[in-house]
């Protein structure tokens, strides 16, 4: 008997025991519960700016804390009313985004607070600032490729977000390839950031601004690096060879040009050989005059209405290979095709009309003698 009841106590302290334990996972106290700015440790922003990346975190002596519920207020520097206000509730992560959508207007210090559990035995209140300074606007203009071994220049422009004065800072660049730093030169004076490469692939330019009185502020973008390629342009009389595409080139005399580059830069040409196949099937020799990469010569296109065929390939005195060329050009119908087509056109239909009209008569004629 005396051993029942030992068991009877046992079994209730063991149930109290897990009630008391069950009711405090219920009635958690937090452990931490903050606003996170995310990487914005400072939790600046600028001017006219939405403050983004608000994460509201919790945790307890249990580890996470989801569902709970929170409200969350935005304050104007010396308010006491707020000017946004959001209900959220953490996720199985422990945490809530806060996205006040406002566009902040005044320089100083705003204040978050949150009301964790609003009503509830564990409910807490937390309060946190974010200082707004005058914001910045950043230009970094750079091209969207690049070529190994050559200069890449960026363009810099800082300006402040409100009045759009250009400002004199001192950007600090970090630019790397294949988590390779590459030194870089920056003129002040011009606000141009220059570098070059030896290697083709993705360079990443980020560029950080630390000026006084103003919100930190960057901006970054990418470069493709890629080998140098050797491209040759025609131009029929000065005009590129596409622009024709349509109307087709004016029979006569028309000058021919190549110009030849290696991606935007001089190339060693030994020459250029080409021949022009006529509609009827001749093949004509041209001869270009070189000056520098620029060949030019003339030909004459006699028919109109027909494509001519011009083949040939470039020459180089280094180690590049040739590099073969063909363009169809058509010839337009010119000025005399188009009267001596509408003249056809108006005799044949003189003479319809003519047929027409004397078949008409003698109809008349023949019914009268009737």
């Amino acid at each position: 008997m005396k051993y029942k009841y030992l068991m009877l106590i046992l079994l209730s302290s063991i149930v109290l025991l897990v009630g008391t334990i069950s009711a405090a996972e219920c009635v958690a106290t937090y452990s931490d519960a903050y606003i996170s700015c995310g990487n914005n440790s400072a939790c600046e922003f600028g001017i006219g700016s939405n403050p983004e990346d608000l994460t509201l975190v919790l945790t307890s002596e249990y580890g996470v804390i989801k569902d709970v519920k929170a409200i969350i207020q935005l304050y104007e520097p010396g308010a006491t009313k707020p000017i946004k206000k959001l209900n959220v509730q953490t996720g199985p992560d422990g945490t809530a985004a806060i996205n006040f959508n406002y566009e902040l207007k005044k320089k100083g210090s705003y204040s978050i607070t949150g009301t964790i559990n609003p009503g509830e035995d564990n409910e807490l209140l937390i309060n946190n600032l974010i200082n707004v300074k005058q914001g910045l606007a950043i230009t970094l203009s750079c091209p969207p490729q690049g070529i190994i071994d050559r200069d890449i220049t960026c363009d810099l422009k800082v300006q402040d977000v409100e009045s759009l004065a250009i400002l004199s800072v001192t950007p600090i660049f970090t630019i790397t390839q294949a988590g390779e730093d590459i030194v870089y030169n920056y003129d002040v004076s011009s606000r141009k950031v220059t570098f070059k490469t030896d290697s083709t692939g993705s360079v990443d330019v980020v560029v950080n601004i630390d000026y006084t009185g103003y919100v930190f502020s960057s901006d970054e973008t990418q470069i493709e690096i890629n080998t140098p390629t050797l491209n040759e342009d025609l131009l029929i009389d000065n005009n590129d060879f596409f622009s024709y595409s349509t109307s087709g080139v004016d029979v006569g005399i028309r000058k021919l040009t190549l110009k030849i580059d290696k991606s935007g830069e001089s190339v060693d040409v030994l020459e250029v050989e080409a021949a022009i196949k006529t509609p009827s099937g001749q093949e004509v020799p041209l001869t270009f005059i070189q000056k520098g990469n620029i060949f030019e010569t003339t030909f004459n296109f006699e028919q109109a209405g027909y494509t001519y065929h011009m083949i040939g390939q470039v020459v180089f005195s280094g180690e590049d290979n040739n590099l073969p060329f063909e363009y169809s050009i058509l010839t337009s119908r010119g000025i005399e095709e188009t009267y001596t087509g509408t003249t056809t056109l108006l005799v044949a239909g003189g003479i319809i009309l003519g047929v027409i009209i004397l078949g008409f008569f003698m109809f008349l004629i023949f019914r009268r003698r009737k």
